[in-house]
């Protein structure tokens, strides 16, 4: 789910793996969205799972990330 800085829901995004983890903006306009995701081998593959893998959305217009604060001291 991807939320406007006021919290408001904006848009929905599916991926085809399970057990997404660490999102992440990115690219010159911060107009990329990176998601990693896992393989849950306690519970097995199930078909049409594609975990284990990066994802890569770019946002064709709307949303975009924030740059991230770097701590100067």
């Amino acid at each position: 789910m991807i939320f406007d800085p006021a919290g408001q829901h904006l848009k929905d995004i599916e991926f085809s793996g399970k057990n997404l983890t660490c999102p992440t903006w990115g690219g010159k306009n911060l107009d990329i969205l990176f998601v990693t995701s896992a393989k849950d081998p306690f519970i097995g593959i199930k078909e049409g799972d594609e975990g284990g893998n990066m994802f890569i959305y770019r946002i064709p217009e709307g949303p975009k990330g924030n740059p991230k604060f770097e701590f100067a001291g």
